[in-house]
């Protein structure tokens, strides 16, 4: 008899398991537009509302009464002030990190392009606001050319001046000395010196003799010269790269008004010629009856090339997951 009982009760979770799912299938192929909620009927403790067939696949019904208990009813309600409330707080704390952003960002701008020409007294950090977590400084026009801005004011973050502060503290507390240039190597003692006379610092010898073997100058010197030469060759690589993308981007944006105009095109993509390091992107129109959809090709390195497939990868990636949280998540508002 036990055993029939168990049996019993393992086929009624089982039916309603399987019931449950088929009606979640089902709201996720029929889609329904849904009518207000009536007022709580205090006599069967519940509300409901109609919804009407909207689109979806053969099996839908046309029209479907919901019913849920008032409690639930409250908790749904709840539950959706809470969550607006919080997005719209979202939304301010991430607009107002934009404008802050922003307005540290035009500030900075401000001051290199005037600092070229302009020279300012400058006032003292204000203190933190805690509001904000900002700190704002004051500059005064003391001598520069026409145009220069009379005043301005910039604002950083309090942590990023207290990174300052201990940076300059650090700096502080070390000796600083002019350096004078190296001797000619002394084939007696095979050595070169120089001498380092104090600029800044206390408790430091005022001058120090720097004496070193010629191989070693020899090694420094050819050190100097290949860093040099690495930056020289990083520089002409970031300006490479800057001008790759001016071309990239002029060429999306020509693609982006054609298509605007009702263009349509297939995108390709050469492999990577290893003698030039370059990669061919061509647009051809699917289209033959509009004369101003023409093709369109042009060259960009195959550094650039990967970083964008990386990029656009990593963009497909996010865009899938927040699509499977987003599933997941009416799921289980669905089950409230």
């Amino acid at each position: 008899m036990k055993n029939v009982f168990v049996i019993f009760v393992v086929v009624l979770v089982a039916t309603v398991a399987a019931k449950k799912g088929w009606k979640l299938r089902q709201r996720q192929q029929c889609k329904y537009d849904k009518s207000a909620w009536s007022d709580c009927d205090t006599t069967t403790n519940t509300v409901s509302r109609v919804l009407t067939l909207k689109s979806g696949e053969e099996g839908c019904q046309q029209t479907q009464n919901q019913t849920i208990t008032c409690d639930r009813f409250e908790r749904l309600q709840a539950w959706k002030i809470k969550k607006a409330e919080n997005r719209r707080e979202l939304q301010e704390k991430k607009h107002q990190r934009k404008e802050r952003q922003q307005e540290m960002k035009e500030n900075k701008q401000l001051v290199k392009e005037q600092l070229k020409r302009c020279r300012y007294d400058h006032s003292d950090w204000s203190e933190c606001d805690q509001a904000t977590n900002t700190v704002t400084r004051n500059f005064t026009l003391s001598e520069g050319e026409q145009g220069c801005e009379q005043s301005h004011t910039i604002t950083i973050t309090c942590d990023k001046l207290n990174r300052i502060q201990a940076w300059k503290e650090k700096k502080r507390d070390q000796c600083k000395y002019d350096k004078g240039d190296w001797s000619e190597c002394d084939n007696t003692t095979n050595t070169v010196t120089r001498v380092m006379t104090l600029r800044d610092g206390e408790e430091c010898e005022p001058i120090i003799n720097v004496i070193i073997s010629c191989s070693k100058f020899g090694r420094i010197q050819q050190w100097k010269a290949r860093k040099m030469e690495r930056k020289n060759e990083k520089k002409e690589n970031k300006m490479f790269i800057r001008e790759q993308k001016n071309i990239w981007k002029e060429n999306k944006k020509i693609v982006k008004e054609q298509r605007r105009l009702g263009c349509n095109f297939d995108v390709t993509f050469s492999e990577c010629d290893p003698t030039t390091n370059m990669v061919t992107k061509s647009y051809i129109p699917t289209t033959d009856d509009d004369e101003s959809c023409e093709n369109r090709s042009f060259e960009y390195s195959c550094d650039l090339h990967e970083r964008l497939m990386e990029k656009k990868r990593k963009r497909q990636e996010k865009r899938v997951t927040r699509k499977i949280d987003r599933k997941e998540f009416r799921q289980q508002r669905l089950l409230i």
